[in-house]
Protein backbone atom coordinates (compact mmCIF):
# COMPACT_ATOMS: atom_id res chain seq x y z
CA UNK A 1 0.00 0.00 0.00
CA UNK A 2 1.95 3.51 -1.06
CA UNK A 3 1.30 6.48 0.99
CA UNK A 4 1.26 9.74 -0.69
CA UNK A 5 4.21 11.79 0.14
CA UNK A 6 3.52 14.57 2.11
CA UNK A 7 5.18 17.99 0.87
CA UNK A 8 6.59 20.15 3.37
CA UNK A 9 6.64 23.67 2.20
CA UNK A 10 8.36 25.63 4.09
CA UNK A 11 6.19 28.67 6.11
CA UNK A 12 6.33 32.46 4.75
CA UNK A 13 3.87 34.25 7.09
CA UNK A 14 3.83 34.14 10.55
CA UNK A 15 0.79 32.02 10.58
CA UNK A 16 1.75 29.62 8.61
CA UNK A 17 4.38 28.94 10.74
CA UNK A 18 2.08 28.62 13.59
CA UNK A 19 0.21 25.92 11.59
CA UNK A 20 3.00 24.05 10.91
CA UNK A 21 4.25 23.66 14.22
CA UNK A 22 1.08 22.72 15.99
CA UNK A 23 0.16 20.37 13.18
CA UNK A 24 -3.29 22.09 12.17
CA UNK A 25 -3.45 22.35 8.72
CA UNK A 26 -6.52 24.64 8.88
CA UNK A 27 -4.68 27.09 10.31
CA UNK A 28 -3.86 28.88 7.62
CA UNK A 29 -7.37 29.41 6.73
CA UNK A 30 -8.51 30.96 9.33
CA UNK A 31 -5.33 33.15 9.53
CA UNK A 32 -6.55 36.87 10.02
CA UNK A 33 -6.03 39.39 7.45
CA UNK A 34 -2.76 41.65 7.26
CA UNK A 35 -3.59 45.25 7.97
CA UNK A 36 -2.95 48.36 5.51
CA UNK A 37 0.21 48.43 4.50
CA UNK A 38 1.28 51.91 5.59
CA UNK A 39 0.71 50.04 9.51
CA UNK A 40 2.08 46.98 8.47
CA UNK A 41 5.52 49.26 7.77
CA UNK A 42 5.29 51.63 10.52
CA UNK A 43 4.89 48.43 12.89
CA UNK A 44 8.02 46.87 10.99
CA UNK A 45 10.30 49.89 11.24
CA UNK A 46 9.16 49.97 15.35
CA UNK A 47 9.85 46.68 15.84
CA UNK A 48 13.10 46.41 13.99
CA UNK A 49 13.98 49.47 15.76
CA UNK A 50 12.69 49.57 19.09
CA UNK A 51 13.60 52.66 21.82
CA UNK A 52 16.03 52.08 23.83
CA UNK A 53 18.16 50.46 20.91
CA UNK A 54 21.90 50.22 20.52
CA UNK A 55 22.24 53.54 18.43
CA UNK A 56 18.65 54.55 18.93
CA UNK A 57 17.96 56.77 21.73
CA UNK A 58 14.71 57.23 23.59
CA UNK A 59 12.71 60.74 23.18
CA UNK A 60 14.02 60.91 27.17
CA UNK A 61 17.35 60.91 25.96
CA UNK A 62 17.00 63.14 23.42
CA UNK A 63 15.60 65.82 25.32
CA UNK A 64 18.33 65.09 27.91
CA UNK A 65 20.72 66.03 25.12
CA UNK A 66 18.93 69.29 24.24
CA UNK A 67 19.36 70.21 27.48
CA UNK A 68 23.17 69.29 27.96
CA UNK A 69 25.35 72.59 27.73
CA UNK A 70 28.42 71.32 28.88
CA UNK A 71 29.97 71.65 25.58
CA UNK A 72 29.00 75.10 25.08
CA UNK A 73 31.10 78.31 24.95
CA UNK A 74 29.84 81.40 26.79
CA UNK A 75 31.61 84.63 25.75
CA UNK A 76 31.10 87.27 28.44
CA UNK A 77 30.06 90.79 27.47
CA UNK A 78 31.55 93.53 30.26
CA UNK A 79 29.74 96.74 29.69
CA UNK A 80 31.34 99.66 31.23
CA UNK A 81 29.00 103.02 32.59
CA UNK A 82 29.97 106.50 31.03
CA UNK A 83 29.63 107.87 34.35
CA UNK A 84 32.86 106.03 35.69
CA UNK A 85 34.52 107.55 32.26
CA UNK A 86 35.03 111.55 33.28
CA UNK A 87 37.58 110.10 36.51
CA UNK A 88 40.19 108.13 34.15
CA UNK A 89 39.62 110.94 31.55
CA UNK A 90 40.28 114.05 33.51
CA UNK A 91 43.35 112.15 34.91
CA UNK A 92 44.72 111.73 31.51
CA UNK A 93 45.30 115.44 31.66
CA UNK A 94 43.69 118.79 30.35
CA UNK A 95 40.87 118.08 28.21
CA UNK A 96 40.13 120.33 24.65
CA UNK A 97 37.95 123.19 24.55
CA UNK A 98 35.53 121.11 22.85
CA UNK A 99 34.88 117.98 20.63
CA UNK A 100 32.91 116.52 18.20
CA UNK A 101 32.67 113.41 16.73
CA UNK A 102 31.26 113.05 12.89
CA UNK A 103 30.31 109.06 13.03
CA UNK A 104 29.21 107.14 9.73
CA UNK A 105 28.72 103.67 8.68
CA UNK A 106 32.26 102.75 7.46
CA UNK A 107 33.89 105.10 8.79
CA UNK A 108 36.66 105.89 5.30
CA UNK A 109 34.32 108.75 3.02
CA UNK A 110 31.27 110.34 4.46
CA UNK A 111 33.16 110.67 7.85
CA UNK A 112 37.06 111.82 6.76
CA UNK A 113 34.79 114.48 4.72
CA UNK A 114 32.80 115.82 7.65
CA UNK A 115 35.36 115.56 9.85
CA UNK A 116 37.59 117.68 7.33
CA UNK A 117 34.78 120.23 6.45
CA UNK A 118 33.70 120.97 10.13
CA UNK A 119 37.49 121.63 11.16
CA UNK A 120 38.00 124.06 8.31
CA UNK A 121 34.91 125.61 8.82
CA UNK A 122 35.44 126.46 12.96
CA UNK A 123 38.99 127.30 12.13
CA UNK A 124 37.60 130.09 9.14
CA UNK A 125 35.90 131.59 12.73
CA UNK A 126 38.58 131.40 14.78
CA UNK A 127 37.70 128.42 16.36
CA UNK A 128 40.84 125.81 15.47
CA UNK A 129 40.97 124.88 19.06
CA UNK A 130 37.58 122.58 18.35
CA UNK A 131 38.76 119.19 17.97
CA UNK A 132 37.30 116.90 14.95
CA UNK A 133 37.14 113.55 14.81
CA UNK A 134 35.28 110.73 13.11
CA UNK A 135 34.03 107.22 14.46
CA UNK A 136 32.54 104.41 12.46
CA UNK A 137 29.99 102.69 13.93
CA UNK A 138 30.57 98.89 11.81
CA UNK A 139 33.81 97.43 12.38
CA UNK A 140 34.51 96.14 8.76
CA UNK A 141 36.43 99.20 7.69
CA UNK A 142 38.68 100.07 10.66
CA UNK A 143 41.91 100.01 9.98
CA UNK A 144 41.39 101.53 6.47
CA UNK A 145 42.52 105.01 5.88
CA UNK A 146 39.95 107.37 3.27
CA UNK A 147 38.30 106.07 0.59
CA UNK A 148 40.86 107.51 -3.00
CA UNK A 149 37.43 108.87 -4.26
CA UNK A 150 36.91 110.90 -0.96
CA UNK A 151 40.55 111.43 -0.93
CA UNK A 152 40.36 113.03 -4.44
CA UNK A 153 37.41 115.29 -3.32
CA UNK A 154 38.91 116.62 -0.82
CA UNK A 155 42.27 117.76 -1.92
CA UNK A 156 40.06 119.13 -4.90
CA UNK A 157 38.05 121.06 -2.44
CA UNK A 158 40.75 122.07 0.21
CA UNK A 159 39.94 120.08 2.85
CA UNK A 160 43.18 117.98 4.70
CA UNK A 161 42.70 115.50 5.74
CA UNK A 162 43.78 114.08 8.80
CA UNK A 163 47.48 112.68 8.68
CA UNK A 164 47.94 108.86 9.05
CA UNK A 165 44.02 108.06 9.41
CA UNK A 166 43.13 104.82 10.19
CA UNK A 167 39.03 104.29 10.65
CA UNK A 168 38.02 103.83 14.27
CA UNK A 169 34.94 101.98 15.22
CA UNK A 170 32.62 104.13 17.65
CA UNK A 171 33.05 103.13 21.17
CA UNK A 172 30.10 104.21 23.29
CA UNK A 173 31.13 103.72 26.48
CA UNK A 174 34.19 105.81 25.95
CA UNK A 175 33.00 108.49 23.12
CA UNK A 176 29.55 109.35 24.63
CA UNK A 177 32.20 111.01 27.23
CA UNK A 178 35.04 112.01 25.22
CA UNK A 179 33.11 113.92 22.93
CA UNK A 180 30.73 117.66 23.51
CA UNK A 181 28.70 116.24 20.14
CA UNK A 182 27.82 113.22 18.21
CA UNK A 183 27.27 113.86 14.82
CA UNK A 184 25.96 111.36 12.90
CA UNK A 185 25.52 111.44 8.94
CA UNK A 186 21.76 109.83 8.42
CA UNK A 187 19.37 108.10 10.17
CA UNK A 188 20.64 104.75 9.61
CA UNK A 189 23.78 105.81 11.84
CA UNK A 190 21.85 107.60 14.38
CA UNK A 191 20.32 104.22 14.83
CA UNK A 192 22.89 102.57 15.32
CA UNK A 193 24.82 104.61 17.92
CA UNK A 194 21.68 105.64 19.88
CA UNK A 195 20.99 101.65 20.05
CA UNK A 196 23.78 101.68 22.13
CA UNK A 197 24.02 104.61 23.96
CA UNK A 198 20.15 104.69 25.27
CA UNK A 199 21.21 101.53 26.94
CA UNK A 200 22.81 103.81 29.83
CA UNK A 201 20.26 106.09 29.89
CA UNK A 202 17.67 103.51 31.06
CA UNK A 203 20.49 102.10 33.68
CA UNK A 204 20.84 105.35 34.90
CA UNK A 205 18.03 105.50 37.57
CA UNK A 206 18.99 108.42 39.47
CA UNK A 207 17.35 111.67 38.76
CA UNK A 208 15.67 112.84 35.67
CA UNK A 209 18.31 115.52 34.26
CA UNK A 210 20.04 115.34 31.15
CA UNK A 211 20.64 112.54 28.60
CA UNK A 212 23.26 110.95 26.85
CA UNK A 213 21.10 110.22 23.53
CA UNK A 214 20.57 114.15 23.90
CA UNK A 215 24.15 114.41 22.43
CA UNK A 216 23.77 113.07 19.43
CA UNK A 217 22.57 115.25 16.79
CA UNK A 218 22.33 114.33 12.75
CA UNK A 219 24.82 116.53 10.61
CA UNK A 220 22.30 117.32 8.00
CA UNK A 221 20.52 119.44 10.58
CA UNK A 222 22.27 122.10 10.33
CA UNK A 223 22.36 122.57 6.57
CA UNK A 224 20.72 125.79 6.04
CA UNK A 225 18.92 124.44 2.56
CA UNK A 226 17.53 121.71 4.05
CA UNK A 227 16.38 123.96 6.89
CA UNK A 228 14.54 125.95 3.92
CA UNK A 229 13.04 123.06 2.43
CA UNK A 230 11.53 121.81 5.83
CA UNK A 231 10.07 125.61 6.01
CA UNK A 232 9.05 125.54 3.02
CA UNK A 233 7.00 122.25 3.22
CA UNK A 234 6.12 122.55 6.66
CA UNK A 235 4.80 126.60 7.65
CA UNK A 236 4.12 125.58 11.15
CA UNK A 237 7.46 124.24 11.53
CA UNK A 238 8.79 127.88 11.34
CA UNK A 239 8.75 128.70 14.42
CA UNK A 240 11.86 127.41 16.35
CA UNK A 241 12.82 127.24 19.77
CA UNK A 242 15.94 129.42 20.14
CA UNK A 243 18.79 126.69 22.19
CA UNK A 244 20.82 129.53 23.74
CA UNK A 245 18.41 132.02 24.84
CA UNK A 246 14.91 130.11 24.68
CA UNK A 247 13.23 132.82 23.08
CA UNK A 248 10.64 131.68 19.97
CA UNK A 249 11.89 133.24 16.73
CA UNK A 250 10.78 132.65 13.17
CA UNK A 251 13.04 131.03 11.08
CA UNK A 252 13.32 133.28 8.26
CA UNK A 253 14.20 135.94 10.85
CA UNK A 254 16.50 133.81 12.91
CA UNK A 255 20.63 135.07 11.74
CA UNK A 256 23.50 133.94 13.95
CA UNK A 257 21.62 130.38 14.28
CA UNK A 258 19.11 129.98 11.87
CA UNK A 259 21.09 126.69 10.81
CA UNK A 260 19.35 124.89 14.04
CA UNK A 261 16.33 124.73 12.97
CA UNK A 262 15.12 121.34 13.97
CA UNK A 263 14.72 119.21 10.56
CA UNK A 264 12.09 116.46 11.75
CA UNK A 265 11.80 114.95 8.18
CA UNK A 266 13.57 111.58 8.64
CA UNK A 267 15.22 111.84 5.03
CA UNK A 268 15.87 115.77 5.17
CA UNK A 269 18.74 115.30 7.09
CA UNK A 270 20.21 112.38 5.87
CA UNK A 271 23.68 112.69 3.80
CA UNK A 272 23.37 109.50 1.45
CA UNK A 273 26.36 107.26 0.94
CA UNK A 274 27.99 107.60 -1.81
CA UNK A 275 29.56 104.62 -2.18
CA UNK A 276 26.25 102.17 -1.58
CA UNK A 277 25.55 100.59 -4.77
CA UNK A 278 28.70 101.98 -6.68
CA UNK A 279 31.89 99.93 -7.62
CA UNK A 280 33.79 102.61 -9.11
CA UNK A 281 34.13 105.16 -11.62
CA UNK A 282 32.32 108.26 -12.38
CA UNK A 283 29.07 107.56 -11.30
CA UNK A 284 30.59 106.75 -7.66
CA UNK A 285 33.05 110.04 -7.93
CA UNK A 286 29.71 112.26 -9.00
CA UNK A 287 28.17 110.21 -6.16
CA UNK A 288 30.98 111.58 -3.68
CA UNK A 289 30.65 115.20 -5.16
CA UNK A 290 27.29 115.72 -3.93
CA UNK A 291 27.88 114.28 -0.86
CA UNK A 292 30.44 116.19 0.19
CA UNK A 293 28.70 119.46 -1.09
CA UNK A 294 26.44 118.60 2.03
CA UNK A 295 28.56 117.91 3.91
CA UNK A 296 30.22 121.34 3.33
CA UNK A 297 26.98 123.40 3.59
CA UNK A 298 25.84 121.62 6.88
CA UNK A 299 29.85 121.94 8.35
CA UNK A 300 29.33 125.92 7.45
CA UNK A 301 26.14 125.97 9.34
CA UNK A 302 26.68 123.84 12.47
CA UNK A 303 30.22 126.07 12.20
CA UNK A 304 27.82 129.15 12.77
CA UNK A 305 26.17 127.21 15.52
CA UNK A 306 29.47 126.75 17.76
CA UNK A 307 30.17 130.06 16.92
CA UNK A 308 27.23 131.72 18.36
CA UNK A 309 27.74 129.25 21.85
CA UNK A 310 31.24 130.85 21.94
CA UNK A 311 30.44 134.00 21.66
CA UNK A 312 27.51 133.66 24.42
CA UNK A 313 29.51 131.51 26.42
CA UNK A 314 32.52 134.45 26.38
CA UNK A 315 29.80 136.92 27.35
CA UNK A 316 29.21 134.39 30.77
CA UNK A 317 32.89 134.19 31.79
CA UNK A 318 33.34 137.95 31.36
CA UNK A 319 30.19 138.48 33.42
CA UNK A 320 31.93 135.38 36.15
CA UNK A 321 34.97 137.06 36.30
CA UNK A 322 33.73 140.52 37.12
CA UNK A 323 31.45 139.11 39.50
CA UNK A 324 34.41 137.32 40.78
CA UNK A 325 36.52 140.75 41.06
CA UNK A 326 34.05 142.36 43.05
CA UNK A 327 33.03 139.67 45.69
CA UNK A 328 36.33 138.80 45.86
CA UNK A 329 39.03 140.79 48.40
CA UNK A 330 41.83 139.94 46.59
CA UNK A 331 40.30 140.37 43.15
CA UNK A 332 42.82 138.41 40.64
CA UNK A 333 42.83 135.60 43.34
CA UNK A 334 39.36 135.73 44.12
CA UNK A 335 38.75 135.29 40.33
CA UNK A 336 41.28 132.51 40.60
CA UNK A 337 39.86 130.28 42.71
CA UNK A 338 36.47 130.72 40.94
CA UNK A 339 38.24 129.79 37.42
CA UNK A 340 39.73 126.48 39.64
CA UNK A 341 36.24 125.63 40.76
CA UNK A 342 34.58 126.11 37.52
CA UNK A 343 37.05 123.75 35.96
CA UNK A 344 37.41 120.89 37.99
CA UNK A 345 33.95 121.19 38.60
CA UNK A 346 32.89 121.92 34.62
CA UNK A 347 35.43 119.21 33.49
CA UNK A 348 33.80 116.11 33.24
CA UNK A 349 30.20 117.28 34.92
CA UNK A 350 29.09 118.70 30.85
CA UNK A 351 30.27 115.45 29.42
CA UNK A 352 28.73 112.71 31.59
CA UNK A 353 25.05 114.09 31.65
CA UNK A 354 24.95 116.73 34.88
CA UNK A 355 26.69 120.04 32.97
CA UNK A 356 24.14 123.00 32.13
CA UNK A 357 27.57 125.06 30.38
CA UNK A 358 27.41 127.76 32.80
CA UNK A 359 29.82 128.23 35.41
CA UNK A 360 32.61 125.98 33.35
CA UNK A 361 35.56 127.33 31.14
CA UNK A 362 35.31 124.66 29.15
CA UNK A 363 33.49 125.88 25.62
CA UNK A 364 32.46 121.77 25.09
CA UNK A 365 30.12 122.44 28.47
CA UNK A 366 28.34 125.22 26.80
CA UNK A 367 28.36 123.59 23.37
CA UNK A 368 26.62 120.63 25.11
CA UNK A 369 24.00 122.54 27.39
CA UNK A 370 23.21 124.32 23.52
CA UNK A 371 22.89 121.09 21.78
CA UNK A 372 20.64 119.69 24.47
CA UNK A 373 18.25 122.19 24.35
CA UNK A 374 17.59 122.21 20.72
CA UNK A 375 13.82 120.22 20.45
CA UNK A 376 14.20 116.45 20.37
CA UNK A 377 13.05 114.58 17.22
CA UNK A 378 10.97 112.20 18.36
CA UNK A 379 11.37 109.46 15.84
CA UNK A 380 15.64 109.51 17.27
CA UNK A 381 14.30 109.27 20.24
CA UNK A 382 14.78 105.09 21.54
CA UNK A 383 11.24 103.37 22.54
CA UNK A 384 12.27 102.88 26.19
CA UNK A 385 13.05 106.83 26.40
CA UNK A 386 9.70 108.51 25.08
CA UNK A 387 7.28 110.43 26.75
CA UNK A 388 4.23 107.80 27.79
Amino acid sequence: MMMAAALTVPPSVPWQRQAASTGCAAAATTAPLPRSRFTSRRRSSIAAAPPGAAGQPTPQQRDAASLDVSGAVVQPAYRSTPWQEPAGSSAAGPRAAARVALVSESGICRGPLAAAAVAAALASRGLAEVECECRATQSYCVGEGAHPAAAAVAEELGLQLEAGYAAQQFKEARDIVEFDVVLVVDKFTAADVLREVSVFDTIKSWGLGPTYSSKVRRLGEFNPAATAAAAATNPEAGDIEDPLYGERTSVFEHSSLQCCFQVKDREAGDIEDPLYGNVGGEEELAAVWAAAADIQAAAEGFAAFVAGVAQQHAEQQAQQAQQGDSQAPGGEAGSGGSANDSSGSGGSGGSSGGGSGAGTDRLGDALVAAVRGMEAMEWMVPPMLQPR
